[in-house]
């Protein structure tokens, strides 16, 4: 599977996007204040990475995908289902662990079939795969 020129910074735009509108969506069901910070903090680095991913597609002359409305409206009606089931700390917390392991596995993919090496792309990626990480052993301690 060899990616073309620009597919990193388009998964690391996406990716950002995706965890900003996800946690406005689960944010009215964060309760515990320490939580709610981490959450907060995490997506403000998403829409700083989302920013740079998209400055950086822009500076190579590459558009920004538009993100799938069919994704979205399943993003939003699982988040929903998941959030009126349980919304305590532990439930939202995995989440969290479950939507920044999804991420992973997507940057993953790209990275390692990129036809062509992107220093600065490859930086960013592995920038943001590192939150991500972080982010997940941060949660554990609410699960």
């Amino acid at each position: 599977m060899e990616t073309k020129q620009g597919e990193l910074l388009q998964i690391v735009r996406k990716t950002g996007v995706y965890g900003v509108r996800s946690i406005r969506q689960l944010l009215p069901s964060v309760c515990h204040t320490a939580l709610r910070e981490k959450i907060e903090h995490h997506a403000v680095m998403y829409q700083t990475m989302a920013k740079k991913a998209e400055r950086m597609l822009y500076d190579r002359g590459i558009l920004p995908r538009e993100l799938c409305a069919c994704q979205k409206m399943m993003q939003w009606v699982s988040i929903k289902m998941n959030t009126l089931k349980k919304q305590d700390t532990a439930s939202i917390a995995k989440m969290m662990v479950l939507g920044c392991t999804m991420g992973l596995i997507e940057m993953h993919a790209v990275l390692n079939h990129q036809e062509q090496k992107d220093e600065e792309g490859e930086q960013l990626c592995q920038e943001l795969m590192q939150n991500e990480r972080d982010m997940i052993e941060s949660m554990a301690q609410y699960l």
